[in-house]
């Protein structure tokens, strides 16, 4: 008796988790460009809009202070969320990695960097129904 799962099954689980693995990879791939922009982005602009609501100059350059840092460091780490979804997809696509996809569709429900979480939540909610089935699950190496 082999532990192995069955071929045909293996190939139907790829099959079906093949939608829900696209469709997160293309969100988060969006979502990795977005936070590119976001470390590219001046804190200048921050500035304008801090301005515009007429706080006093003191609190303004009290507030630039921070902002420059923080969005940096938030624009890097929502990169590396995406990077990291990315990566977990495709471990779902390819039946290697059942925790790791599992935690691949929570975090692509959770990434609120931008509309792709809208983007990419349905498709994780998807994944995440079809990798509870049993039939899935037993095809996970």
């Amino acid at each position: 008796m082999s532990l192995e799962p069955d071929a045909p099954n293996r190939a139907a689980a790829a099959s079906a988790l093949k939608g829900p693995a696209i469709g997160m990879i293309v969100a988060a791939s969006i979502g990795a460009v977005v936070s590119l922009f976001g470390l590219m982005q001046k804190p200048d602009d921050a500035r304008a809009v801090y301005e515009m609501m007429k706080l006093p100059k003191e609190q303004v350059d009290q507030m630039m202070s921070m902002v420059g840092p923080l969005q940096k460091v938030m624009a890097i780490g929502f990169f590396l969320l995406n990077v990291f979804i990315i990566f977990g997809s495709l471990k779902m696509m390819k039946l290697s990695s059942y925790g790791l996809a599992m935690t691949a569709c929570i975090l692509a429900i959770l990434d609120c960097n931008s509309c792709c979480c809208i983007l990419a939540a349905p498709f994780a909610i998807w994944g995440l129904v079809v990798m509870n089935r049993a039939e899935v699950k037993a095809s996970f190496q």
